[in-house]
């Protein structure tokens, strides 16, 4: 009577014990499908999501190539007044350096017009603020040549550097636009002081 109720309790337990290893064997044949599965499905419907909305980004978000100045080149592409960078060079002396541009205007513009140049910023990632103006009055002015200069760090060349063009549309109007022109390579020439102009 003990061994029969003994061996019933046996057989209970081990049918308790391989249900609950069947129930185990299940959830971790689930598991190992199911995450694999999950991954595959969120990794596509990332690409789908980048392909949908990025999509949208490139066509109204180009990316404006950078115009690099250099002599010859426009200093506004695009905008009046029309100035040639003719000139541009770092004089290296003895106890400075000096950046000096020499623009020209190719054609009269159809208002007077006032040109800053400002927030120069050098190879040592320094920014110096001396704002150069220019002015162009009236279609009878002689002079077409402007020259600007800074006093730069010694070592350092010109990376950039801001451009308001503000023109005098009338009396009580005004147009304002704001350039930032980077520089091409400016070339380094060394003098002595004395032969400054």
């Amino acid at each position: 009577m003990n061994a029969q109720q003994t061996s019933e309790s046996n057989e209970s337990e081990a049918k308790k014990s391989g249900i609950s290893t069947k129930t185990l064997v299940r959830i971790l044949i689930a598991i190992g499908i199911g995450i694999p599965i999950l991954v595959e499905l969120f990794t596509v419907f990332e690409l789908f999501n980048i392909h949908l909305f990025s999509g949208d980004e490139a066509e109204h978000h180009e990316e404006v190539p950078i115009h690099r100045v250099i002599e010859g080149s426009r200093i506004l592409p695009g905008d009046l007044p029309v100035l040639t960078l003719e000139h541009a060079r770092v004089w290296a002396e003895p106890n400075k350096w000096i950046f000096e541009m020499e623009m020209e205007m190719d054609d009269s513009p159809a208002h007077p017009f006032e040109l800053t140049f400002n927030h120069l910023v050098t190879t040592g990632e320094r920014m110096i603020d001396e704002p150069q103006t220019i002015r162009w009055e009236d279609k009878g002015q002689d002079d077409d040549e402007y020259d600007v200069k800074w006093s730069i760090p010694p070592g350092e060349t010109p990376l950039s550097l801001t451009v308001v063009l503000k023109s005098i549309i009338s009396q009580d109007s005004t147009k304002e636009v704001t350039r930032e022109v980077k520089f091409g390579k400016i070339p380094v020439q060394y003098r002595d002081e004395e032969d400054e102009d």
